[in-house]
């Protein structure tokens, strides 16, 4: 039979036809072929309805098939949810930024407690320093699009911590000079009451040659985490001594003056105390639509931007830690309870926080967060927490887990388990959010934004409470990663070594550990196996602890191969005995002589100028001997090891190096001898 006696013979498909227009140009073309009495030109013809609706399904089919190859190869993937994917494949994490972090003051008249989480909101027109929700001021607020943000942790406030008069020894230079760790403070109404922990401000308050406090330098401010207190009293005077750490010590000196002005005398600098650690971002909450049958739940959170931050660590740090986050480290400010079952009553001897859901009910939350209830219409329920992950993988069949994924609409979606990867909400099941917003850049406002505290209407700390202030700006925002960034650097991660093999591995990772300046690694044979032990030195010479090297640990226990073991130390002290025997010139003393010596070799030896290991040459001391004035020949008498029980005159100076590097390292001692003329 011919192809003409047989009318439902296959015909010949052009499959270059990708888009609506060729399909149902193909289409009709094979119409004409097989009925060519039908000659209907009415685009309402059902004949001509039923090909452009297959000719949509071919288009939207078509489109689908090219979208799915595009999503299935990194450098052509355009959705960032494949681009994530494809990313996390190769062990590298797409962040999606952080929020800002704000040091903010809140002056009081008298003592007040502010609990974490208080909402803070930048300069609203006409309001005084506590706004109310649900009132002009605050509406004014949303109008002017204000930025919000919170507490980060509880604060106690005192008056007499608004603004601390610095103390300045008799004959002391008035100064606080740049790098230093410690400051005296006068308790003039022996009120103050820092303790460890506590924030400060350094603030220049008037301008250090004229005392005009209009022309004060905005830029002289300083903000340091306190890490002792010692109160004494000095000449009837009480006073507070204060130290902090080395990272958070000034990179400016600060003047100390005081000017006599009306019979009353003046700072130039003050420390300004009720400070507190606040970061971008509103909190809400919201009572999500319940889990339908033979659906995946994919519930949408927010169409803002979710606030992405890292959370206070449990052991004090440094302040510039505390500020600074790193965005691939920052998790979703997200946290999700599940209704459980039904209580005939609430507790009645545990102290409940409301807080009233957009799409009705209440969620009370307890004061340390750990329990929590869901009230609707009426009824009281066991509200189920559920813990957000970065993914899925190590999740079991019933762990209650999910995690939040972002669009390219910044539309914020949750995920739960799905084929034994988490548990799966069961059909019916209701959820309840509590979410933050606001993320990026745009929290980094300027100093003296923030002007506002928001508390609950009757809250008796809203009188006690007079000025609320930055006075510095907000810092650590950042945008999402771009993914013609993940593009670039996603595959290069690929080259960076990921297990240990030789000792300048163990080295070379360690390095990677954030406050490490410095490593050296070298095996050591313990009887059962090797050992990996790797000296570090950790940035601003903080002390290598038991928490940092826990950490440390930790971070290389997963790059080390199986039968090694890695044990962090500190750096270790190798002392040298030198004996410097030099000759002065005609016009200079020789006392002198040897002053400038003692002094020049102390800055010679500082422990910043010498790497871990670095070897002590003879031409590098004698050089340095004879770079110093008044010095004419320098002889380098002895040269070794310090002997163990060694006495004479020295200089104490410690160099640190490492047990494993070679006996000729930086010296810790010293004598200077004159040579008879």
């Amino acid at each position: 039979m011919s192809q003409h006696d047989n009318p439902f013979v296959a015909p010949e498909i052009d499959y270059l036809s990708k888009d609506f227009e060729s399909f149902r140009r193909l289409m009709l073309d094979h119409l004409a072929a097989l009925a060519p009495d039908w000659q209907e030109q009415s685009a309402a013809d059902l004949g001509h309805a039923l090909v452009d609706v297959l000719a949509y399904v071919g288009d939207y089919l078509s489109y689908y098939q090219d979208a799915v190859a595009t999503e299935a190869y990194l450098g052509t993937a355009r959705r960032r949810g494949s681009v994530r994917r494809h990313t996390r494949l190769l062990d590298y994490w797409l962040h999606e930024g952080c929020n800002a972090r704000a040091l903010v003051q809140i002056m009081v008249n008298e003592p007040v407690e502010l609990p974490a989480h208080t909402p803070l909101v930048t300069q609203v027109e006409g309001a005084t320093a506590v706004i109310h929700p649900n009132t002009t001021a605050y509406t004014q607020a949303d109008r002017q699009n204000a930025h919000f943000f919170e507490t980060m942790h509880t604060a106690v406030f005192h008056p007499a911590h608004n603004a601390i008069p610095f103390f300045v020894p008799q004959g002391a230079e008035p100064l606080l000079p740049a790098g230093a760790t410690r400051a005296l403070l006068r308790d003039d109404g022996r009120s103050l009451a820092l303790r460890p922990g506590d924030l400060l401000i350094f603030r220049e308050i008037r301008n250090p040659d004229s005392g005009d406090p209009l022309t004060a330098d905005a830029t002289h401010r300083h903000a340091i985490r306190l890490t002792h207190v010692w109160p004494y009293r000095q000449g009837g005077q009480p006073l507070v001594e204060i130290g902090w750490h080395v990272a958070d010590a000034p990179p400016f000196p600060l003047v100390l003056r005081r000017y006599t002005e009306d019979q009353a005398e003046a700072d130039v600098t003050v420390a300004c105390g009720n400070v507190v650690l606040a970061d971008y971002g509103r909190s809400a909450y919201k009572l999500l639509p319940a889990v339908l049958p033979q659906e995946r739940y994919r519930p949408r959170l927010t169409g803002q931007i979710l606030t992405y931050a890292q959370s206070l660590p449990p052991e004090p740090q440094p302040l510039n830690q505390l500020v600074q986050q790193n965005p691939r480290l920052a998790a979703p400010q997200v946290a999700l309870w599940q209704r459980g079952r039904r209580l005939p009553a609430l507790p009645g001897d545990l102290p409940l926080a409301r807080q009233p859901l957009r799409d009705g009910g209440t969620l009370l939350l307890s004061a340390d967060g750990q329990q929590a209830f869901l009230q609707v219409d009426g009824r009281v329920y066991q509200a189920i927490p559920w813990s957000v992950r970065r993914e899925l993988l190590n999740s079991g069949p019933f762990a209650r887990d999910y995690l939040v994924e972002i669009a390219d609409t910044r539309d914020a979606r949750l995920r739960f388990g799905f084929g034994g990867l988490g548990a799966q909400p069961a059909p019916g099941a209701q959820f309840v959010a509590r979410y933050r917003a606001g993320c990026g850049p745009v929290g980094n406002v300027g100093i003296q934004s923030i002007a506002h505290v928001v508390l609950p209407p009757g809250d008796e700390n809203a009188e006690r409470i007079t000025a609320v202030t930055n006075f510095l700006p907000a810092v650590g925002g950042q945008g999402r990663e771009e993914l013609e960034t993940a593009r670039l650097l996603a595959p290069a991660s690929l080259q960076t070594q990921a297990r240990c093999v030789i000792p300048a591995d163990f080295a070379d990772v360690a390095l990677r550990f954030p406050d490490v300046a410095e490593a050296k690694a070298a095996w050591r044979w313990t009887g059962a196996g090797r050992t990996a032990v790797v000296h570090v030195r950790r940035r601003d010479g903080r002390p290598v602890d038991k928490t940092f090297r826990r950490e440390l640990q930790d971070f290389m226990e997963t790059h080390r191969l199986i039968g090694t073991e890695v044990a962090v130390r500190g750096p270790e002290v190798a002392p040298v005995y030198l004996r410097l025997q030099f000759a002065a010139r005609p016009q200079a003393a020789a006392n002198a002589v040897r002053g400038a010596l003692q002094t020049a070799f102390a800055g010679f030896f500082a422990p910043a100028r010498f790497h871990l290991g670095q070897n002590l040459h003879r031409s590098q001391v004698i050089a340095h001997a004879m770079s110093v004035s008044g010095v004419q020949t320098v002889t380098l008498a002895h040269f070794s090891p310090m002997p163990e029980g060694a006495s004479g005159p020295h200089i104490a100076e410690e160099i640190v190096v490492p047990d494993t590097a070679v006996l000729h390292c930086p010296p810790s001692n010293l004598t200077l001898e004159e040579l008879a003329r």
